[in-house]
């Protein structure tokens, strides 16, 4: 009778943590930075890595696609594809890193502010570009920091400097906007997606979206979804996945603080004099003279007698 309670016991105790398990699950995706070519290509895309954590998990599972960050996190997801920039302004507050996508066989993208027109210097053509129409993929993620700071390393306020800021939901459609429908001027984009446009400036790497638990899970099933993330393959905008480099986003992080630039005294420099430069004191010559010659002497008074001259 005692281990027939205790069996039942049991049975009670795990019921509701397998239940939760095994409560259908979602796999949201936000990553305008990634070269999608439509958001039907973006809902392929995470549908898909659904169906493959499904099929490792045992969990039915759904995936989603989202054009705005705040939507995906208000849908409260269990798991989501969330833009590198994004991962890195919300450090900390971000869920657990499990993965980062490979696009172009690398973690991260090398990025830069490119235009139309013939290649010439940076400077020059970045000086052309002054009162001119800038247009850049807005993600709610502190994208004055990222377009000032990490972009433009705190040289340049956007803002002042360009004519007139547009935004568009993804990099692809900013990319477009310059190339084909020439409604702007200039945009920030990888360099993988300008192709046909001119990069006038260099601004860096960036890492490529992240796949992020944003719900706890116990670890060894964390585990299976992370090994089904790995091993799907590549579609649309994201060739692959490798193990999280959380270094990427932290090396981003620092870069979208704005550095104040103080006055650097430098140490005085150290005259070292050459040996014809030396200033040599000449040697006394005092053993010249005798002593009497450098003293006075009065004269002896009348009638006295004159003293001995010491030799």
């Amino acid at each position: 009778m005692s281990h027939m309670r205790i069996a039942l016991l049991t049975l009670l105790v795990a019921a509701p943590a397998h239940a939760q398990q095994n409560e259908p699950m979602t796999v949201a995706m936000y990553a305008p930075a990634a070269a999608f070519p439509d958001s039907s290509a973006r809902l392929a895309y995470v549908q898909g890595l659904a169906r493959a954590i499904q099929q490792k998990t045992g969990v039915p599972t759904s995936g989603k696609a989202f054009v705005r960050l705040g939507d995906l996190l208000a849908a409260k997801p269990d798991f989501a594809i969330i833009d590198g920039q994004c991962i890195a302004a919300r450090q900390g507050t971000s869920g657990t890193l499990l993965a980062t996508a490979v696009i172009g066989g690398d973690l991260t993208q090398p990025w830069g502010l490119y235009s139309r027109g013939a290649p010439g210097p940076s400077d020059v053509g970045l000086a052309n570009l002054k009162g001119k129409k800038l247009v850049y993929a807005k993600t709610g993620c502190r994208d004055s920091d990222f377009l000032d700071n990490a972009m433009l390393d705190g040289e340049l306020r956007t803002e002042g400097y360009f004519g007139a800021l547009i935004d568009k939901p993804d990099v692809a459609g900013a990319v477009l906007t310059v190339r084909d429908y020439k409604a702007a001027d200039a945009v920030f984009a990888p360099s993988s997606q300008a192709r046909g446009l001119t990069r006038v400036y260099e601004a860096g790497p960036v890492p490529n979206p992240g796949f992020v638990a944003l719900k706890s899970h116990p670890a060894a099933f964390l585990d299976g979804v992370k090994e089904a993330v790995l091993s799907y393959g590549s579609g649309g905008g994201i060739d692959g996945w490798r193990a999280a480099a959380p270094g990427a986003y932290s090396a981003l992080g620092a870069r979208l603080a704005g550095r104040s630039k103080r006055l650097v005294f430098a140490p005085p420099e150290v005259v070292r004099l050459d040996d014809a430069d030396v200033l040599v004191l000449p040697a006394s010559r005092w053993d010249q003279a005798t002593v009497k010659q450098h003293f006075w002497e009065p004269s002896p008074a009348a009638g006295s007698t004159p003293a001995a001259t010491q030799p």
